[in-house]
């Protein structure tokens, strides 16, 4: 508001755009729900901490953004975490 910039989109293409990243967030949503039935929280949870360490290699692949090792790190103590997760005989539900 500040600098003049629309807060609504203008055009039907951009109020597509935004319908469309709503459909595909409620999807999201609803999916991540249903699984519960069948996994346990804690694997869910743990492989939800991948999303920002997936971000960070598409952007570190597409837009040549710099990682430093403290995110390879990271990176690394999430899939350790994940495995050992993954170890427990509680992820399935039964």
């Amino acid at each position: 508001m500040v600098t003049g910039d629309a807060i609504f989109p203008h055009s039907f293409g951009e109020w597509l755009n935004v319908i469309i990243l709503g459909v595909i967030l409620v999807v999201n949503q609803v999916l991540l729900i249903y699984i519960f039935k069948w996994l346990s929280s804690s694997l869910v949870a743990t492989v939800l901490l991948l999303s920002p360490i997936l971000t960070a290699i598409f952007a570190w692949l597409i837009f040549s953004e710099a990682l430093s090792l403290f995110n390879w790190l990271a990176l690394l103590i999430i899939l350790v975490g994940i495995y050992i997760t993954t170890l427990s005989q509680k992820i399935i539900k039964t």
